[in-house]
């Protein structure tokens, strides 16, 4: 179990985790069916089945979260869940409401790319399962030079990204959105289109590119293209960013919490977590009080 303190990962004890995805609770999520719900991962947790029970990102209006954070007692209880907006966009009736999001200096930015290259730009959907290997080869390209990779998050090429990706792409959900500059991938979009929604898995772009803000661009023509294929909402995916905010026409909260066992092995566990997650917090808040987190987290995204 990781303890992230100030962007780096700090060693933590081997723990057995009964883990329940985003949005795995499938049936009725009325009150009294999520009381019932938690108190069966309670009877797990205490018959030593696990030692954690983790929720991803869970609706923080929702009663499935006022279940989870009542718990089985103070002790077993996650005292800093990570919460995090969410922000979705739904796609207007005409492309130029679309673009009408984006700035001049975006379009300006787009067309100096384009005069640059001389039009060799392109923007390449990969949707087929023959394309499985070209993509994790060109987006690594880009993925491998961003700073999300230093923090040990954002699109990575391993086992379980691969499986992922490779069900998706033969279900016909999956979309990987690529832009070339003579033939070099340098910025990408991933995501799933399901029930008229496509949901974001990961972006990125090669950081030598900034001057063009080739996020933008990817951006701006992806939406495009989803408009085209009928696409009615675009959910931007887990974390909150300036251009989500510009562009999202809705938002809430979620939160990744836990419970721990009432067991030795899950209280020790918790004692371990709990105050490194409180100065991690702690210094953030000092840093937001004085202005100083936006600062620190764009010298970190410069140093690429």
């Amino acid at each position: 179990m990781e303890f992230r303190f100030a962007h780096k990962e700090l060693p933590g004890p081997k723990v057995t985790s009964l883990t329940f995805i985003y949005k795995g609770l499938l049936g009725n999520a009325s009150s009294e069916n999520s009381v019932a719900f938690v108190g069966e991962i309670s009877k797990s947790l205490r018959q030593n089945e696990a030692d954690v029970a983790r929720f991803e990102f869970v609706s923080t209006d929702s009663p499935l979260y006022s279940s989870i954070r009542c718990g089985d007692g103070a002790a077993t209880r996650d005292f800093f869940p990570t919460i995090q907006a969410h922000w979705s966009m739904k796609l207007p009736a005409t492309i130029e409401k679309i673009l009408s999001g984006f700035s001049r200096e975006d379009r300006r930015l787009s067309k100096k790319l384009l005069a640059d290259y001389c039009g060799d730009v392109r923007i390449v959907c990969l949707r087929e399962p023959a394309n499985l290997e070209r993509i994790f080869r060109d987006v690594e390209q880009i993925a491998k030079l961003t700073y999300q990779r230093d923090l040990g998050v954002g699109f990575l090429d391993n086992f379980g990204r691969r499986h992922d990706v490779q069900f998706a792409l033969q279900k016909g959900w999956h979309r990987t959105y690529i832009l070339y500059a003579a033939d070099k991938p340098f910025a990408f979009w991933t995501g799933n289109l399901y029930g008229g929604v496509f949901y974001v898995s990961h972006t990125g772009y090669d950081p030598s590119y900034r001057k063009y803000s080739p996020g933008t661009f990817v951006t701006m023509k992806t939406l495009e293209e989803l408009w085209k294929e009928g696409v009615k909402e675009f959910d931007f995916g887990f974390g909150d960013s300036w251009y989500k905010q510009r562009l999202g026409t809705c938002s809430w909260d979620e939160a990744l919490t836990y419970m721990f066992s009432p067991r030795l092995r899950g209280l020790t566990v918790n004692a371990l977590r709990t105050p490194t997650i409180f100065v991690d917090r702690l210094l953030r808040r000092v840093l937001q009080r004085t202005a100083l987190l936006p600062r620190v987290k764009k010298i970190f995204k410069r140093r690429k």
